[in-house]
């Protein structure tokens, strides 16, 4: 793994380049790119969760998070990877909760 930090005027921006190699020839790399110390807070949010066998029974999951979206990009192929990836993949999100509060009620 390399990683490396831009210093520039303004935000920290980190960089990490990852490879991982079998034997077999199976190999993955990473490219990850994203600014320091930014998140988003979603504002809370309530789910409710109904039971199948007991229609009445309710479950309230209650929540709160900061989210990090990643910059990236991903290269796999090889070995028994072939049959999986056409080397045309795209990542499209690379989410990273920084932190969750989530709480589970009965009422």
């Amino acid at each position: 793994m390399e990683d490396y930090v831009e210093r520039r005027n303004g935000p920290d921006i980190d960089t990490q380049d990852w490879t991982f190699e079998a034997a077999t020839g199976e190999h993955l790399e990473m490219h990850i790119r994203y600014e320091r110390g930014s998140g988003n807070k979603s504002n809370p949010a309530d789910a409710k969760f109904y039971s199948a066998k007991t229609p009445g029974y309710v479950q309230i999951s209650h929540q709160e998070q900061v989210l990090d979206v990643k910059e990236s990009s991903i290269k796999n192929g090889g070995g028994s990877y072939a049959k999986l990836f056409g080397g045309n993949e795209k990542l499209l999100s690379w989410d990273n909760i920084l932190w969750i509060n989530r709480s589970v009620s009965v009422p």
